[in-house]
C-alpha cells in the first residue's frame, strides 16, 4: 500500500540520508503467515489459495496417518513441522487429520486457551489401540499439555456431550444452545470467566458448518455463515 510521509522538519543542511526498516511481518502477521498440510491432496481441488504466497509441508509419502496417527507417524510430522510458527492460518486437509492440532499444539510454549468449533467433541477414548486419532485429539491435548489453561469445544450435539467423559477446564457449548440462541451468551461467559488474558488458539472442523455451506466426509451441523 503506497504511503507518503512529511520528511521536512528532519532535513538538515547539506547532504541527507535517507534509511528505511523492512519487516517481514506486519502487525498482520497471522493472516500473511499461511501454511497447508498436504496429506491427501485435497487442495488441489480448490481456488481460494491460488496466487497467495503460503507454504507447503508435504506429507501425502508419511503412512499411518488416515484418521488415526501412529507414533512412527507423528514422529515424521514433527520432524518436518518443527521450524514452523504456531501463529498463523494453518490448513490441515480434510477432517480426517484434524489430530494435527494437537501436534501443532506441542509446538507451542506458552499459556494458551484452547477453543474448538467441531460438531464432534473430539474426546472419545480410541476405539483400538491407544493412538492418536481425530475423534481423540482434544483428549490427548488436554491430558499431554499443562500449558492449556482451559478448552471450550462449540458446536457438538448434546447427545454426543452427555457420553463424553467430563475433564477438568474443559466447557461445551452444544448444538443446541447455538441453534435457541443461547450460546453466544454461554461462549461469551466462558471465555470471560476462563479464558482471562490467554491468547487463543483457535480450531476450526468444516463439519461445524451446515451441507448448505459445504460438503465433507462427515456428518455436518447445521450452522450457516
Amino acid at each position: 500500500t503506497p504511503s507518503e510521509f512529511e520528511l521536512t522538519d528532519y532535513l538538515k543542511d547539506g547532504q541527507n540520508k535517507l534509511a528505511a526498516q523492512v519487516f517481514k511481518w506486519t502487525s498482520s502477521s497471522w493472516c500473511e503467515d499461511q501454511d497447508f498440510f498436504r496429506f491427501s491432496g485435497i487442495y488441489r481441488e480448490e481456488e481460494f489459495w491460488k496466487n497467495r504466497q503460503v507454504s507447503w509441508i508435504e506429507l501425502q509419502d508419511v503412512c499411518g496417518t488416515n484418521c488415526y496417527c501412529d507414533e512412527e507417524a507423528i514422529a515424521e510430522i514433527n520432524k518436518r513441522t518443527e521450524n514452523y510458527p504456531t501463529a498463523g492460518i494453518h490448513f490441515i486437509d480434510s477432517g480426517n487429520y484434524h489430530y494435527m492440532s494437537k501436534l501443532l499444539l506441542g509446538l507451542e510454549k506458552e499459556d494458551l486457551f484452547l477453543a474448538v468449533f467441531d460438531h464432534h467433541t473430539d474426546m472419545q477414548p480410541p476405539a483400538l489401540l491407544p493412538v492418536l486419532s481425530c475423534g481423540s485429539w482434544i483428549r490427548d491435548a488436554a491430558g499431554a499439555y499443562q500449558n492449556i489453561k482451559g478448552i471450550c469445544v462449540i458446536g457438538p450435539p448434546e447427545a454426543s456431550v452427555r457420553e463424553t467423559e467430563a475433564m477438568e477446564h474443559v466447557w461445551f457449548v452444544t448444538q443446541e444452545e447455538l441453534d435457541d440462541g443461547s450460546g453466544a451468551a454461554k461462549i461469551k461467559e466462558v471465555f470471560a470467566s476462563h479464558a482471562g488474558t490467554f491468547p487463543v488458539y483457535l480450531s476450526v472442523d468444516k463439519d461445524i458448518l451446515s451441507k448448505e455451506e459445504l460438503d465433507t466426509n462427515w456428518d455436518l451441523s447445521l450452522i450457516h455463515i
